[in-house]
């Protein structure tokens, strides 16, 4: 049987240590400001991103690799032998999914068929969590194929929510309009932000501190709980210290968390941090059972 490889973009948002321990293959989105080029994570961090921000007054454009850019990073690993399991940013987040779709189309029938690709329909950690399970299952001996089936069962078991602490980055973006950010600024309004079949949606908008909106999110968390599966669940956020010490405190305080086998804390990467901006904070974790499209 082949080695497996496992492919995704940056936007999965994942430790660079969990990155080496798991042999997780990443390639780095584009991040543009005016003319200037950069890819995420590699030439430009996070905190160099919002230092940009601060001085330009506008936000980059992300961009998608192009069917090329994966077609040669396909053509790399299947030529040493290798089969590959390429997990993507959801296909309504980005055009990465059908650039790749294209790329694997161009590749003789025999490569073709040794090309396994999953709409991960998430982002950030929601994908992470995808690929940690994909390398338990590749470590366990199963072939790329088998895989890639185990993790299509998966992805609609995700549970992705965020916090974000200010409506600037949305409103900069185009995400929100002047008189939202105006009316947030006033009354101290934090959305939450998860991921429904595979699109991005507000659950709810808590009224007060940031400190009451992870309150929310905790109860949220709780009652998960008891159909939460243990074994990964991810704290990702942006330049949220404050916001991720309160939270690891309060986890650290339920019982229930003592049940939880591997709690990582990560940086969110340029590309989903110049959508939603400093503070934003989310717990991200996979239920066993699909997670309802109409639920919080």
């Amino acid at each position: 049987m082949n080695k497996v490889i496992l492919f995704s973009e940056s936007t999965i948002d994942i430790p660079p240590e969990l990155v080496a321990k798991y042999q997780i293959e990443i390639i780095p989105l584009i991040v543009n400001f005016e003319e200037e080029t950069y890819f995420d994570g590699v030439t430009i961090s996070p905190d160099e991103l919002y230092k940009k921000v601060d001085e330009k007054k506008m936000l980059p454009k992300t961009a998608a690799r192009t069917p090329l850019d994966y077609k040669e990073h396909y053509l790399k690993f299947l030529n040493q032998g290798c089969d590959v399991v390429h997990i993507s940013l959801g296909y309504n987040f980005s055009s990465t999914y059908q650039n790749a779709f294209l790329a694997r189309n161009e590749l003789d029938d025999e490569l073709k068929e040794r090309v396994f690709l999953v709409d991960g329909k998430n982002l950030s950690s929601g994908t992470a969590l995808l690929f940690l399970k994909a390398a338990k299952l590749r470590d366990l001996g199963k072939s790329a194929k088998e895989i890639a089936e185990e993790i299509e069962k998966i992805v609609p078991k995700v549970k992705t929510q965020f916090v974000v602490e200010s409506l600037e980055y949305l409103h900069k973006g185009g995400r929100c309009s002047t008189s939202k950010r105006f009316l947030g600024a006033m009354f101290r309004i934090k959305p939450m932000i998860v991921v429904r079949g595979g699109r991005m949606d507000v659950g709810k908008s808590v009224f007060g501190s940031m400190k009451k909106s992870l309150n929310e999110m905790l109860k949220l968390f709780l009652r998960d709980f008891p159909k939460i599966d243990p074994e990964f669940v991810f704290i990702t956020s942006t330049a949220a210290d404050k916001s991720y010490r309160y939270l690891e405190e309060k986890m650290q305080e339920l019982p229930e968390t003592k049940q939880i086998k591997n709690l990582f804390h990560t940086e969110a990467g340029c590309v989903i941090a110049s959508h939603c901006g400093q503070g934003t904070i989310g717990i991200l974790y996979i239920m066993t059972e699909d997670v309802p499209e109409n639920q919080l």
